[in-house]
């Protein structure tokens, strides 16, 4: 009997993955000894414990959870619950349908952590700690809040509920932000050709911020709440800004302090710092 069960086991953690199966699947199996999986549908959650893990058009009908020292890389693929990694994830014309997890919670750092995303899709939330974040015309359908340690770049990119950056660069460009934007602690800031529908809000920054203005090219960014910047220990340039609502500004003590507030179109009105 023992001897039977055992050779079942072993006949299931062989068979290719086309049946539930509660406990999930791992990239890497021997039935994928190169870590590339393609052209099936996986009816469980997938683990992702090799350093180099490709699914290419293959549907994951539960979460993906990447380990440690592994590396997720996702081409015209569906996840159906989360992904929650403290690896490397890139993925392009993928969609998500629950949240992405970065560093997933667990305490000390994460090196290695990131997020690159290419004409894809989070349905869910965008939350954790990384080194990096890219996201190219790519779509976030819940909360963006994420503390990198290097930047977050957002290129062509549309995200639906509120963002906030933390820690490292914040690089914006063709964005469009349905809620609001902050950027809180963060290093330098660009924000370019770029549409806020809420609030977009500055504070603690670690080194300069432009809004609106990126040398000699086009860089019109509207915001369609207020701009708040506040507890600035470094400089804040404004260039083609257009504001609906009020322009506040204070506690801003960078050797420039607030530049182009004059230039600026705001609907409301400018105050502290930003009176003029």
């Amino acid at each position: 009997m023992a001897v039977a069960a055992a050779l079942a086991g072993l006949s299931v953690l062989g068979a290719p993955p086309t049946a539930a199966d509660p406990t999930g699947y791992s990239c890497g199996w021997e039935t994928y000894p190169d870590g590339h999986i393609s052209d099936v549908h996986l009816a469980g959650p997938l683990h992702v414990d090799v350093p180099d893990c490709r699914l290419t058009n293959v549907t994951v009908g539960g979460w993906v959870s990447v380990y440690p020292g592994a590396r997720l890389t996702m081409d015209g693929s569906v996840v159906q619950g989360d992904v929650r990694t403290r690896g490397p994830v890139s993925m392009s014309d993928t969609e998500v349908h629950g949240d992405v997890f970065l560093g997933d919670g667990w305490g000390g750092d994460l090196p290695g952590v990131s997020l690159s995303a290419a004409a894809s899709t989070v349905r869910g939330s965008v939350t954790g700690r990384a080194d990096l974040v890219s996201l190219r015309h790519a779509r976030v359908g819940g909360v963006y809040d994420v503390e990198t340690q290097e930047m977050t770049r957002l290129r062509a990119s549309t995200l639906t509920g509120p963002v906030t950056a933390r820690g490292g660069r914040l690089v914006v460009h063709d964005s469009a932000f349905l809620s609001g934007l902050t950027a809180d602690g963060a290093g330098d800031v660009l924000v370019c050709r770029t549409t806020v529908v809420g609030e977009l809000r500055v504070t603690a920054l670690t080194d300069y911020a432009r809004l609106g203005v990126e040398g000699p090219h086009p860089c019109r960014t509207s915001v369609g709440g207020s701009v708040l910047l506040e507890r600035n220990a470094h400089s804040i340039d404004l260039g083609d800004l257009h504001v609906a609502h009020h322009l506040v500004c204070h506690e801003n003590t960078g050797p420039r302090r607030i530049t182009g507030v004059a230039g600026a179109s705001v609907g409301g009105q400018r105050v502290g710092q930003c009176l003029t």
